[in-house]
């Protein structure tokens, strides 16, 4: 009976943790996408393939604006398509972060890595001319958001 219960409990933590990253993510598609962007160009340039969230972060001192909760949904997506695995957990290098724990990720199937980024980088491109023609603005990734020159 325990075991059938923690089962239950597991099932219902997992459907309540994909509901809160769905929220989290709302609206914030080309974010994530620039996470994932980000999250592989760090495992794939990475001597061990090796990396954590903070090493796909421009500004490790910048604070997100929105609290980043949506960046869980770069490491899930990926994790769900099989092209990282955990490997272990140590403390965050950001300082908003006071020294909480992140997972370092592992990059298990490098082919599927280099296909998703390439095909990323294709939408990013296609968007970023679509957008350029029609008004030209600059979008820095993953390095905080300016508020009155200073970085929020």
């Amino acid at each position: 009976m325990i075991a059938q219960n923690r089962g239950t409990l597991q099932a219902d933590g997992e459907r309540r943790k994909a509901n809160g990253i769905s929220l989290a993510t709302g609206c914030k598609e080309d974010l994530i996408a620039a996470g994932k962007l980000a999250m592989l160009d760090a495992l794939l340039s990475s001597p061990d393939g090796t990396a954590t969230i903070d090493d796909a972060t421009a500004d490790l001192s910048a604070q997100f604006k929105d609290g980043g909760r949506w960046r869980g949904a770069v490491t899930r997506s990926l994790a769900m398509r099989r092209i990282i695995a955990a490997d272990s957990v140590i403390k965050s290098d950001r300082p908003s972060r006071h020294r909480g724990y992140v997972t370092r990720w592992q990059l298990r199937d490098r082919d599927k890595a280099l296909t998703l980024r390439e095909r990323i980088q294709k939408t990013f491109d296609e968007k970023s001319s679509t957008v350029a023609a029609a008004e030209p603005k600059q979008l820095t990734l993953f390095a905080g958001e300016q508020e009155h020159g200073k970085a929020v």
